[in-house]
């Protein structure tokens, strides 16, 4: 099912994979989940093999998460989309300096 979100290109989104069955129950997969951005050049930043973060870059990033839903030796992939949509980030404050007083 795609799923989609968006941030600043200041930001990453955290990023979990809980695979289910058809039925919306909790199930496993063979080995580790990839993700990787198919559109776009955001990147992933991998924490372990279900949670990684996702950093856009400006416009829309699709990354496409894939793994083995077999659990023998077998290899049945399945796949899903995540467009993230980066935004420029917006002034926050003026970050005003005092300089060094000069004689008038």
């Amino acid at each position: 099912m795609p799923l989609s979100g968006a941030c600043t290109v200041e930001e990453k989104l955290p990023f979990d994979v809980s695979p289910v069955t058809a039925a919306g129950n909790p199930s496993t997969v063979d080995g580790v989940v990839s993700v990787e951005a198919i559109s776009g050049t955001g990147t992933v930043e991998v924490v372990d093999g279900l949670h990684f973060f996702l950093l856009p870059s400006l416009g829309d990033t699709v990354y496409r998460v894939s793994g083995d839903a077999d659990l023998g030796a077998g290899v049945k992939t399945i796949e899903d989309t995540v467009t993230i949509t980066g935004t420029s980030a917006q002034a926050d404050h003026f970050g005003l300096n005092l300089g060094s007083a000069v004689p008038r």
